[in-house]
């Protein structure tokens, strides 16, 4: 049996608003966190998955 104890669980995710700045254009996205990766964040939207810098990220809502 495998321990999910230590797999994060993302059963009461909501959604949220992501503005990140990328190159010369700021760019709006919808999704979820599923995850943190040193200095990033993976978001996944309803057709594509973003890995984001923190220090793009503008606003969250």
């Amino acid at each position: 049996m495998e321990n999910f104890a230590t797999e994060p669980s993302f059963s009461n995710q909501f959604q949220i608003k992501v503005k990140y700045q990328s190159k010369d254009k700021l760019t709006e996205i919808y999704g979820f966190v599923t995850e943190f990766i040193n200095n990033q964040v993976r978001i996944k939207s309803t057709d594509k998955m973003y890995l984001i810098s923190i220090e793009q990220i503008i606003n969250i809502s």
